[in-house]
């Protein structure tokens, strides 16, 4: 059934719920990208040297708050939906440090931070540092830095910077990640750029660049299986778009970094066709698992208007979720970055297809994602059930 968008709000259950749970999944994920946690659990935020308080990064502030953003906001780097770039009040002219940051759910172990930036329109970057928020010293402190190597082209010297340019720089991945010097537990990872590291477009003051596509920590720790996202292809799931326009996508790699390369989608533009019966996105997750929440990360602009989800019966026969037009988010900016649903009734199976997209120009997507329902911990449970209350899931931002 195709359903439209608007805002969310779910409604929790208060007894427990029998869980799908495969004996492949021991409560602990490895060598995982944090990104990969539920919509409203990653947070994303900016700040400079010239006055951090006006960009709310003290508060770990708002991720659709588009102060000093001259494209995008900053959501857009923790959904890889779209490009944040800076604009000239937060580089003040190529003269300020100002970084990008995500903030998780709790302190988690990361060892390797992946960032892909954009460095068009004239902008360039040579260097960049990472840093970690010690809690216990309640400040932040450098884990790691990456320049861009190479001698310098016109010298031939090792020691001298090389800017890089490019739509797409530092694509990142299994093999691509930037390994901290310094990898520990940390809830807010921030991407900073000095002055000097980087140029920034002239004569434009709504541009400051470079962008960040996508800032994406990665670790391993105890993870609680609601947040765990089950397509994870470590997971032993796989994914076969059949009469996509792009049929190799690695949708369950597990990264949400741009690549485009291995994206997958159709649409009515670029030669692509409408989303119709013929066209449809299979996901097996390996196992049936119990699902109450499914996720699409789309790839720029290129984005449904809405879509069909649906799972395979016990009779092995295809059959919509039921899910009311008010199970449905999206977030990131101009329609872009993550679009979703909460179902209202959890659905345990393993096999699922995504079809029935329609588009107004090209739908591509980068990674799908799908997550067990969350339950009240016991205590929480009797408490409800005491006061003949219902609770209110939280709502997806």
């Amino acid at each position: 059934m195709r359903i439209a968008l608007t805002c969310l709000l779910a409604l929790a259950v208060l007894s427990p719920t029998v869980r799908a749970v495969a004996a492949d999944y021991d409560g602990t994920v490895t060598n995982y990208s944090w990104l990969q946690l539920p919509p409203g659990y990653v947070t994303a935020f900016i700040g400079n040297s010239s006055d951090p308080t006006v960009f709310n990064n003290q508060a770990f502030g708002s991720g659709t708050d588009r102060t000093g953003s001259g494209n995008g906001c900053p959501d857009d780097f923790r959904t890889s939906g779209w490009v944040w770039i800076p604009n000239s009040t937060l580089t003040d002219t190529g003269k300020s440090t100002f970084w990008a940051a995500v903030g998780l759910d709790q302190p988690r172990y990361i060892d390797a931070v992946g960032v892909q930036w954009w460095c068009g329109d004239t902008t360039s970057v040579s260097r960049y540092y990472v840093d970690g928020w010690d809690a216990a010293q309640n400040k932040w402190v450098q884990v790691g830095a990456y320049m861009f190597s190479g001698p310098n082209s016109l010298t031939g010297k090792e020691d001298e910077k090389t800017f890089i340019e490019g739509a797409r720089v530092g694509m990142f991945g299994e093999n691509n990640t930037v390994p901290l010097d310094n990898p520990g537990t940390y809830q807010y990872i921030r991407v900073r750029v000095e002055s000097g590291d980087y140029t920034y477009k002239l004569n434009d003051s709504t541009r400051g660049g470079p962008g960040i596509m996508c800032i994406e920590p990665m670790g391993s720790g105890p993870l609680a299986e609601d947040k765990v996202n089950w397509v994870n292809e470590r997971f032993e799931t796989t994914i076969t778009p059949t009469g996509m326009q792009w049929s190799n996508g690695k949708l369950n790699s597990g990264y949400l970094y741009d690549d485009e390369s291995y994206r997958t989608g159709n649409g009515l533009g670029h030669g692509g066709q409408v989303w119709d019966e013929t066209r449809w996105i299979d996901i097996d997750l390996g196992t049936a698992r119990e699902i109450g929440e499914f996720v699409i990360v789309w790839d720029w602009e290129y984005v449904g208007i809405s879509f069909d989800l649906q799972y395979m019966n016990e009779k092995g026969v295809y059959v919509s979720v039921e899910i009311d037009a008010d199970d449905l988010y999206r977030n990131g900016t101009g329609g872009t970055g993550m679009f979703g649903c909460v179902f209202q009734t959890p659905v345990t199976a393993q096999k699922w297809r995504l079809t029935d997209m329609p588009s107004t120009s090209l739908a591509l997507i980068n990674q799908i994602m799908m997550y067990s329902p969350a339950v009240p911990e016991p205590a929480t449970m009797t408490l409800l059930a005491l006061g003949g209350l219902a609770m209110l899931r939280r709502k997806r931002s």
